[in-house]
């Protein structure tokens, strides 16, 4: 039958390659997998597969807020803008001059 798939329609897939899936066993427990048992994390019908991942306790406890280092990332990029958008402005104004 192998051989009959092979001559007819060489486009048939006989063989799959492992798949290679990783995650942080320090944040999620498990993931419920397709088929079951042996299947994949990823490559699902669908994202059942994060969907179901159970998070480990150390993960399920509050680690505190992140609204400091949010605020800080927000304010070093709007800083950075503003110098682009004034350093911008100069040049033009400089060669503007330069043409007089």
């Amino acid at each position: 039958m192998q051989q009959r798939f092979y001559d007819q329609v060489p486009a048939v897939v006989l063989g799959y390659d492992n798949a290679l899936e990783a995650y942080r066993s320090d944040k999620f427990a498990s993931f419920p997998v397709q088929p079951d048992p042996g299947g994949v994390i990823m490559a699902q019908n669908g994202v059942w597969g994060y969907y179901g991942a159970t998070p480990t306790a150390a993960a399920a406890q509050s680690t505190g807020s992140n609204t400091g280092l949010v605020v800080a990332v927000v304010g070093g990029v709007l800083i950075v803008l503003l110098g682009g958008a004034w350093l911008i402005s100069r040049r033009r104004g400089a060669r503007a001059e330069d043409r007089e």
